[in-house]
């Protein structure tokens, strides 16, 4: 141990009513400011804008119905706010905007997600070939 470190835990250790015990002195530590990028960083990742309660409140009505309607709630459900659900609910949200995302994300891995795309007529059903008497031999 250090000299520091054994005079502080002497210090620590006396229990005589008589004895005064000698006062470490601690020096300060100038920190380093932080940086604007870093601090604004931190203040982005703490903000209330990173929640799914603010994300929900700014999606527009159409779509908190996409969204209830995929979670598997009612139609009462569409007209409360993000704190009147409850947890179960909320999961349920959360598992939605899961499967939404995962619709999205092979439309746009297609290349489909362009208007013209939509509009284009394909047949692309599976439908099985009639088959053929077997001839005899």
């Amino acid at each position: 141990m250090s000299n520091a470190a054994i005079e502080i835990l002497r210090n620590r250790a006396s229990t005589e009513v008589g004895e005064q015990s000698k006062k470490v002195s601690l020096k300060s530590v100038d920190a380093k400011p932080m940086p604007d990028g870093l601090a604004k960083i931190k203040a982005l990742l703490g903000s209330d804008r990173h929640t799914a309660e603010y994300v929900y409140t700014h999606l527009t009505k159409k779509q908190q119905v996409i969204v209830c309607y995929s979670a598997g709630l009612t139609k009462a459900d569409t007209e409360k706010s993000y704190h009147e659900f409850n947890k179960e609910q909320r999961i349920q949200i959360h598992q939605a905007v899961l499967q939404l995302q995962e619709i999205v994300t092979a439309f746009v891995d297609a290349n489909a997600m362009s208007p013209a795309r939509f509009l284009q007529k394909r047949d692309f059903s599976v439908t099985k070939k009639p088959q053929q008497p077997a001839q005899a031999h």
